[in-house]
């Protein structure tokens, strides 16, 4: 984000607020759906909003380079990116044991994070190198998205 920032014409300072704003709706965005979906009104809809955060998270990936030409869009991204990632984080294991089982949660865990593990660890490779070629960083978010 901040090197999408800094090639949208923002200042250093802008660019690190962004990431800030980013850090402190997560955390915020982890307290909340805690709470809220632990909840027995929401419990049975936990997998509907796990996989609707996480198709959002990817949207709005998707669309910050289109858009992010100011600092306001930017922020918006940012707050959005926070809350979605935070729910995430937040629902992650207790979506593995409402698919498969609390018996089986160590195994299903394990698997998802080594696949998560493999995107992350190809995805930035990728979209690294990507910068160096074309000279520009609003095409390195669609590496990230594929990996996601």
């Amino acid at each position: 984000m901040p090197a999408l920032a800094k090639a949208s014409g923002q200042t250093s300072s802008e660019a690190v607020f962004v990431v800030s704003i980013s850090g402190g709706v997560d955390a915020v965005g982890r307290i909340v759906a805690g709470f809220l979906l632990d909840r027995p009104v929401f419990s049975k809809c936990r997998l509907v909003v796990y996989s609707c955060a996480q198709f959002l998270l990817a949207g709005i990936c998707a669309l910050m380079p289109v858009f992010g030409g100011s600092f306001l869009w930017l922020c918006v991204a940012s707050c959005v990116f926070g809350v979605l990632s935070g729910i995430l984080a937040a629902q992650k294991s207790v979506v593995c044991v409402d698919l498969l089982g609390a018996e089986r949660i160590s195994s299903a865990f394990g698997m998802l994070l080594l696949f998560q593990a493999v995107g992350i660890g190809i995805g930035p490779l990728l979209s690294g190198k990507n910068p160096e070629i074309t000279y520009s960083h609003r095409k390195k978010q669609g590496y990230s998205i594929v990996s996601f």
